[in-house]
C-alpha cells in the first residue's frame, strides 16, 4: 500500500536525522464527509495503516495545537471543549467577583475567556448558526460577570468588545491582509487580486480579491469578506493602520 510505504520512508528519514518515530504514539484519522461515508461504505471498511510492521491506532478526533478536529470536520468537538473550558474559567472567577473591582474583572475576562474565543476563531466560518449562538452566550455571560447583572448583546458595546461574529471577521481580515502583503506568507495560502478589464474604470477604484471555485476554503471566505469592506480599507497596505480601521468598521457594523 502506497500510504504504508510513505510512512515507512518517513520513519527512515527520521532515523537518519536522529529522530524517533514512535509507533505506539502515532495515530491516524480518515477525514471524510458523511455523504462520502454512506456512498463508499467507509464506516465498515477502513484501510489498515502500519508503521514498521505495527498497526497504527485509528482515531475519530485529534487535538492539534489546541484545536479538536473530528473526522467530518464539523468542529463540534472543538466547540464543546471550548464551551466547557470557558465556563470552567467563569466558575472560578465568580468566586472572586466581590473581591475584584470593575476594571480588574474586565481584564480577567479578556485574558482568561475572550482569549479562548479568539484563538483560531477563523474556523468558525463553517459553523452552523446554533453553534455561533453558543459562543455568543459565552461572551454575554462574560459581560454579565463584569457588570454584576444580566447582560445582553448591546452591553458588549459598553465594554468595547466586538460580538463573536465581528471577532471572527476581524481575525479573518487580519489573515487576509497578511496573505496579500506579507512576503513571508506561504505561497499556497496566498490570495489573488481580481483582474478587471482596463475599460472598467469603476472596478479599478479599489482592489478586490478573486473568489475561487472551491467554497468554504480560506481563500473563499477571506475573498468574500474582504470584497465587501469599504474602499478605503482595501487600499490600505500598512498592517497596523488596516487593523485599526477594520476594528472601527466592524464596531460600527455591529452596533449601528
Amino acid at each position: 500500500m502506497e500510504l504504508n510505504d510513505a510512512i515507512s520512508r518517513v520513519g527512515e528519514c527520521s532515523s537518519e536525522s536522529n529522530l524517533a518515530l514512535k509507533e505506539t504514539k502515532t495515530k491516524w484519522m480518515l477525514v471524510y464527509t458523511r455523504q462520502k461515508s454512506r456512498a463508499h461504505e467507509l464506516q465498515d471498511h477502513y484501510p489498515l495503516i502500519s508503521c514498521n510492521g505495527k498497526l497504527l491506532e485509528l482515531v475519530t478526533t485529534v487535538k492539534i495545537l489546541g484545536v479538536h478536529m473530528d473526522k467530518h470536520l464539523t468542529w463540534s468537538d472543538h466547540i464543546t471543549e471550548l464551551f466547557t473550558s470557558c465556563y470552567k474559567a467563569l466558575a472560578v472567577l465568580r468566586k472572586l467577583r466581590n473581591l475584584a473591582p470593575y476594571h480588574v474583572r474586565k481584564q480577567l475576562l479578556e485574558s482568561l475567556v475572550l482569549s479562548k474565543l479568539d484563538y483560531m476563531c477563523v474556523l468558525f466560518y463553517s459553523l452552523p448558526d446554533y453553534q455561533m449562538k453558543r459562543l455568543e452566550r459565552v461572551e454575554t455571560t462574560s459581560a454579565s460577570y463584569v457588570f454584576g447583572r444580566y447582560a445582553v448583546l448591546e452591553d458588549l458595546q459598553k465594554l468595547n468588545w466586538l460580538p463573536i461574529i465581528e471577532r471572527r471577521d476581524l481575525a479573518m481580515l487580519k489573515i487576509a491582509h497578511k496573505a496579500l502583503y506579507d512576503d513571508t506568507w506561504p505561497e499556497y495560502l496566498r490570495l489573488k487580486f481580481h483582474t478587471v478589464s482596463a475599460y472598467n474604470l469603476r472596478s479599478l477604484e479599489a482592489p478586490k480579491l478573486a473568489i475561487p471555485a472551491e467554497s468554504v476554503t480560506f481563500q473563499d471566505s477571506a475573498a468574500r469578506l474582504f470584497d465587501v469592506v469599504p474602499d478605503k480599507l482595501r487600499h490600505e497596505t500598512d498592517y497596523d493602520k488596516f487593523v485599526k480601521f477594520v476594528k472601527n468598521f466592524l464596531k460600527q457594523r455591529a452596533y449601528d
